[in-house]
């Protein structure tokens, strides 16, 4: 948000995340709790018009990673 981020997603599979992560600017959550891969990635793009423009994981999963890297815009970075 300090920056000019107008949507902020936060994924987890634990809903009681959300709460916490609306108070530090997450706008939009997604419980992935037995979501598919595909599944995740359709929704991200859908709630970003097309794919973000930036992903983060704080995990260190390698699956994780491959999916932030799918949710991203075709063609950007």
């Amino acid at each position: 948000r300090l920056v000019g981020a107008n949507k902020i997603i936060g994924v987890d599979i634990n809903p009681a995340c959300e709460e916490w992560g609306r108070k530090f600017g997450m706008t939009d959550f997604l419980n992935s709790k037995g979501m598919s891969r595909e599944v995740v990635v359709a929704k991200i793009v859908e709630l970003t018009d097309g794919g973000a423009v930036y992903t983060f994981d704080a995990t260190g999963n390698t699956e994780v990673m491959r999916t932030a890297l799918e949710c991203c815009h075709r063609g950007w970075g």
